[in-house]
């Protein structure tokens, strides 16, 4: 047990464990550490109602329902924002993971994320700079 402890708060990934209702039963380190708030002020609590999801009702909702899903036996997947204790937005990969026993039963749920910050600022920038390129081609300005 003591080196899944060592594994599971070593890794920069999100993870938690859930009951099959969406109750945080375990989170890692990592995850704690975007909400700055200790491990005894979150589990024990559905994970929607939590600050990794509070920040947009939308956004809890959907993660509500994708819980169900998940308690199902189906593995959902999105991407969603985040809001860290500085304010700012980290844009994850998310995905929810049912773990069956031997006959199939859902006994509980994994949440895990990673974070996306390089890939959607490149995004961004490649955003902007074709629009950029696109305004210019359009209204082309003469330098001499």
């Amino acid at each position: 047990m003591d080196h899944y402890y060592h594994v599971f708060n070593s890794v920069v990934q999100f993870i938690g464990i859930l009951s099959v209702d969406g109750v945080i039963l375990d989170c890692n380190e990592s995850s704690l550490s975007i909400i700055d708030k200790p491990k005894e002020e979150i589990v024990g609590h559905f994970f929607w109602q939590t600050p990794w999801w509070d920040h947009t009702p939308e956004l809890a909702n959907k993660l509500k329902v994708s819980i169900f899903e998940a308690a199902k036996g189906e593995t959902i997947r999105f991407e969603a924002i985040h809001i860290d204790v500085s304010g700012n937005e980290r844009f994850i990969d998310f995905s929810i993971k049912p773990v069956k026993d031997e006959v199939g039963n859902v006994q509980f749920l994994i949440p895990e994320a990673a974070t996306l910050q390089k890939l959607r600022k490149l995004t961004m920038l490649f955003t902007r700079v074709s629009s950029n390129i696109k305004n210019f081609l359009k209204n082309p300005v003469m330098l001499c």
